[in-house]
């Protein structure tokens, strides 16, 4: 009789441990369905941000192309109006780079 009681209470084991494999089975999917949808909503977000920074990025280069062309003009109607000042400018600056470029090397 005890082999009996024993090959009983093995089974009840065994039933009990499949239903716990049957719960673990199904907590898992929940959660790998639970995590897939919060992945989707970060991603989302994630995409979401990605697109206004890029915005931004967008709109800042803009506003830095304008302001560089804007600048140069300003610059080019100087130089229209007075030519030999700013050519001597130039040389100036040019003579001045150059000099100091010169006792770098010495």
């Amino acid at each position: 009789m005890p082999a009996a009681k024993e090959t009983k209470a093995n089974e009840d084991l065994r039933e009990e441990f499949e239903a716990l494999r049957g719960e673990v089975t199904e907590m898992m999917a929940l959660l790998k369905g639970k995590a897939s949808a919060e992945a989707e909503t970060i991603t989302a977000k994630a995409e979401e941000k990605l697109e206004d920074y890029q915005e931004k990025v967008t709109d800042g280069v803009e506003a830095a192309y304008e302001k560089g062309a804007e600048g140069i003009e300003e610059i080019s109607g100087r130089i229209r109006k007075n030519p030999v000042g700013s050519l001597c400018v130039a040389f100036g600056l040019g003579y001045i780079i150059s000099k100091m470029m010169d006792q770098g090397k010495k």
